[in-house]
C-alpha cells in the first residue's frame, strides 16, 4: 500500500529508544532521540542527528550523530524537602540528572514509564511509523532531598513527575506536571533549560539588544517586570529558541521574584527560572509548566536579527527579532501564504508591520530593537 506523502516525520522506537525524523532546512533531515540519561536513567532528549539527504526516508541507520546531550534540558529541582518524616541532612539538588554528587553519587530519582505515541497510536517495540505528530509521555518519580540515605541508596517517591514531549517538524512542545506524593515544598526550579554547544553561536534574550557569545561568564536577563517568554542561541544556519508559555501555571511568574528570568550560566547552559521558592505542595496537589524548543534553519528577513516559528499549545506563531533598526525587512513565506492576513500576537512599539502578506513576503520595519510575534489566520 502506497504511503501518505503528506505525512511530515518518520518515528522508531527500539527498546528504551525513542527516534524521529523530519525535514532540516534544504537538504538535510533532522533525528530527534529520547533515551535512558545519567544516573538517574530518565527517558529524555537525548542525541541530534543531521542526514544529508533530498527527501525525507524512514531509515534510520545513516543519520550521523551532531550532538550527544550528557545534560538535563528538563530540569532538576534545587532542593525538594517532605515535610514530615524527614530521615537525611542531604539538601542537594534532585531529579534530572542529578545524584547526590552532582552527576554521580546516588540516584535522586527513577523513571517509572514512557510512552510513545505517533499521531494518537501508541507505538511498540521495533515500529517505523509515516506521522506527522509524536508524544512522548514520560513519568518519573524525584525523592525529596531529605528522604535520600547517601549510603545506601534508599530513598522516597516524593513528587510525581510527568513530563509530555510533543513533537512536530523543527519543534518540541514540552509539558510537565508536577503531582505531591506527600506533602513538600519545592525550594527553587529553573523548569526549560538548554545547552550552547551544539555551535558556536550567540544568544540573546528577548529583553534586550545585546548578545553574549557563551565565554563561561554568567549572564542574565533584566529583573522583573520583564516578561518576556523566550531566549535565542543561533548562529548563521541554525537557530534554536528556548520559550515559556507565559499564560498558564508556574510560566506566569507567580512563583518569580524580581532578579532576572534568564541565564547563560558560567557552564555554557541556558537557564529560565519559574520557581525562587521555596513553594509548598499537598499530598495529591500539582503544579504545571509548558513551553518548548526550536531546532530550525533561520527564516529568511533580512534585517532582522532572527526569525523563526514556536509553537505553544499546537498554535504556531512567527517570530521575528530586530536588535538594530531596519528601514524595510521582509519575511518570506510559503507562497501558498501571499494575499493573506496575519493576526499579531505581540508587537513593540518601535515596529511597524503590514497585515497582509506580500508577494515578497511580510513587509516590517523597525525603529530600534524590538520583536514581532504573529500567527497566519486562515
Amino acid at each position: 500500500m502506497a504511503q501518505d506523502v503528506q505525512k511530515s516525520m518518520y518515528a522508531a522506537k527500539n527498546g528504551t529508544s525513542c527516534k524521529v525524523k523530519f525535514r532540516y532546512g534544504t537538504g538535510s533531515n533532522m533525528v530527534l532521540e529520547f533515551n535512558e540519561l545519567g544516573i538517574n536513567r530518565i527517558i529524555h532528549p537525548k542525541k541530534l542527528y543531521k542526514e544529508s539527504a533530498d527527501r525525507l526516508t524512514s531509515d534510520f541507520s545513516a543519520p550521523v550523530l551532531w550532538h550527544e546531550i550528557r545534560t538535563d534540558w528538563v530540569s532538576p529541582y534545587r532542593g525538594i524537602t517532605a515535610l514530615q518524616g524527614g530521615t537525611s541532612s542531604f539538601v542537594g539538588t534532585v531529579g534530572g540528572n542529578h545524584g547526590t554528587v552532582r552527576g554521580e553519587g546516588v540516584a535522586t530519582a527513577r523513571g517509572i514509564s514512557a510512552a510513545m505515541y505517533a499521531d494518537g497510536a501508541m507505538m511498540h517495540d521495533q515500529d517505523i511509523v509515516h506521522c506527522d505528530e509524536v508524544k512522548l509521555v514520560v513519568t518519573n518519580y524525584i525523592s525529596a532531598s531529605n528522604k535520600i540515605n547517601i549510603h545506601t541508596g534508599e530513598k522516597a517517591d516524593s513528587l510525581e513527575e510527568v513530563v509530555t514531549y510533543t513533537v512536530t517538524p523543527n519543534h518540541i512542545e514540552v509539558s510537565v506536571q508536577l503531582t505531591a506524593l506527600e506533602d513538600l515544598t519545592i525550594n527553587g526550579y529553573i523548569g526549560l533549560q538548554m545547552t550552547t554547544n551544539l555551535f558556536a553561536g550567540q544568544v540573546y534574550f528577548s529583553d534586550s539588544e545585546e548578545k553574549y557569545t557563551p565565554d563561561g561568564v554568567m549572564h542574565s536577563s533584566r529583573p522583573l517586570p520583564y516578561r518576556g517568554d523566550r531566549i535565542v542561541y543561533a548562529d548563521s544556519g541554525n537557530v534554536v529558541a528556548v520559550y515559556m508559555d507565559r499564560t498558564s501555571g508556574l510560566g506566569d511568574l507567580s512563583h518569580k521574584g524580581t532578579g532576572p528570568i534568564h541565564f547563560i550560566a558560567a557552564f555554557n547552559k541556558i537557564y529560565s527560572h519559574l520557581i525562587d521558592g521555596p513553594v509548598t505542595v499537598r499530598k495529591g496537589e500539582f503544579v504545571h509548566y509548558s513551553g518548548g524548543y526550536t531546532l530550525d534553519v533561520p527564516m529568511v528577513c533580512d534585517g532582522a536579527e532572527k526569525a523563526y516559528t514556536i509553537k505553544v499549545n499546537g498554535v504556531k506563531y512567527y517570530c521575528v527579532d530586530f536588535l538594530q533598526p531596519a528601514s524595510t525587512a521582509y519575511l518570506r513565506l510559503d507562497p501558498e501564504w501571499h494575499g493573506k492576513p496575519i493576526e499579531i500576537v505581540e508587537k513593540s512599539d518601535s515596529i511597524s508591520c503590514e497585515d497582509t502578506v506580500g508577494d515578497n513576503g511580510l513587509r516590517m520595519a523597525a525603529a530600534s530593537f524590538g520583536s514581532l510575534k504573529f500567527k497566519l489566520k486562515g
